[in-house]
């Protein structure tokens, strides 16, 4: 706005006036932290930080956390982090000394997958086909397993947690947790002993 500064002489009342225009910089920056996010075994970093920050020499930036981990530097407009937490971006600008702050929230899901594999590990003339077993710990997990093998033979489908078999080989059981995507295998070797035995009739 114009402020006018006016003087009066009391003796003659003569008066001189003086007048300054003030501009008004109130404009605040924009602080953007990002979405919300959550690490995994997929994704075990990210870059927290939205596209609508301000951007420029004229702003300055600090990241905090009340309960994360903050790398060595933390004065930019994105932050790389590998810890879940709350953190908060702090945007300024040094022209007017205005600030903005926006919070985001990092969570963390590494559940693994646990698993144990039984099951005969021996073919011969008598046990021709064997099943395989994987029992899942828990067995609540939002899961998802295949049995694989390069040189054996399913008589039943591989997407089930039992198996039966029919020849020797070494058979490969993955399994994956959907929701923190960490994944698991486990291996189980079928050997064959189907050597027939001699016979000889002395007389």
């Amino acid at each position: 706005g114009t402020y006018w500064l006016t003087i009066e002489n009391e003796i003659n009342h003569c008066k001189d006036s003086v007048h300054v225009f003030v501009e008004a910089n109130l404009l605040s920056p924009v602080a953007d932290a990002g979405p919300s996010v959550g690490l995994n075994c997929e994704q075990t970093s990210f870059s927290l930080g939205g596209g609508n920050t301000s951007i420029g020499a004229a702003f300055f930036y600090e990241w905090t956390t009340s309960n994360g981990q903050l790398p060595s530097i933390s004065n930019q407009n994105v932050l790389e982090i590998n810890t879940a937490g709350n953190y908060q971006l702090g945007v300024i600008d040094s022209s007017n000394f205005c600030r903005d702050t926006a919070a985001v929230v990092v969570t963390e899901n590494f559940t693994q997958p646990n698993f144990i594999l039984s099951g005969d590990t021996l073919l011969n003339c008598e046990l021709n086909q064997i099943v395989l077993q994987a029992s899942l710990m828990p067995t609540n997990q939002n899961l998802s397993y295949v049995w694989t093998t390069p040189n054996g033979h399913f008589l039943t489908s591989a997407q089930n947690l039992e198996v039966l078999i029919d020849q020797a080989g070494l058979y490969q059981f993955e399994i994956q947790d959907n929701e923190s995507l960490c994944r698991d295998t486990g291996l189980w070797e079928v050997r064959i002993d189907t050597l027939v035995p001699i016979a000889n009739i002395l007389g």
